[in-house]
């Protein structure tokens, strides 16, 4: 029943540099923090006018270095079969040993 789809062309960004997995690592290690914080935040204090700004403050840095860090360690393989006119694009994020 499993048939291994074996294609002609593999297209692949390949590893990402060094930086860029550090850059990466940096802005989710940010945004786990930020949810950290927010949970330490509402245990100790509660809902309040200050926390209600604060966590739109944290919110807000959570979507930036989510983004952030998830653009630092996507890499796209392509895959491409020319008998069967097939192109499947695929996305890996914080892959640092590829096979392709």
């Amino acid at each position: 029943m499993d048939v291994k789809d074996e294609y002609e062309l593999v297209v692949s960004e390949g590893k990402r540099a060094i930086w860029q997995i550090i850059f990466a690592a940096m802005f989710f290690t940010v945004t786990c923090y930020c949810i950290y914080s927010i949970a330490l935040m509402y245990y100790t204090i509660g809902m309040c006018v200050y926390t209600g700004q604060l966590l739109a403050d944290y919110i807000e840095l959570i979507a930036l270095s989510l983004s952030a860090g998830i653009s630092f360690s996507v890499v796209k393989t392509v895959l491409i079969d020319v008998d069967k006119d097939i192109l499947i694009s695929r996305f890996f994020v914080l892959t640092v040993f590829t096979r392709y």
